[in-house]
C-alpha cells in the first residue's frame, strides 16, 4: 500500500474481536497485489494471551510476539503484550 487512500480503502478494524486492551485489523492484501492476500493483526496489551474468534480457516499464524515463524503454526491465541499476525500464505 502505497498511498493514504489504499490504506483506509483496504485496512478495517475487526469491531468483534477488539476491546479497550485488544486491537484488531483485517488488511485486505489482495486489493493492492500483496502475496498475503488476507492479513489479520492483532495488537494484545493485556499481560495474558487472547483468543481471537472466528478466524478464516484459510489463515495461519506468521508472527507470534517477538517471533517470525519458520514453521507455519496454525492457532488462534494472541501472544500477551505484543502483536500477533496471521496471513493467507501461499503454497510453495
Amino acid at each position: 500500500m502505497t498511498t493514504a487512500d489504499d490504506i483506509f480503502d483496504n485496512v478495517t478494524l475487526d469491531t468483534a474481536n477488539s476491546t479497550d486492551e485488544i486491537v484488531v485489523f483485517d488488511i485486505n492484501g489482495a486489493a493492492v497485489g500483496d502475496e498475503w492476500s488476507s492479513i489479520k493483526v492483532a495488537f494484545n496489551s493485556k499481560k495474558t494471551s487472547v483468543t481471537i474468534s472466528n478466524l478464516d480457516a484459510q489463515l495461519v499464524k506468521v508472527v507470534d510476539g517477538a517471533k517470525v515463524l519458520n514453521d507455519v503454526v496454525d492457532n488462534d491465541v494472541a501472544a500477551p503484550q505484543s502483536v500477533t499476525i496471521w496471513a493467507v500464505v501461499p503454497q510453495e
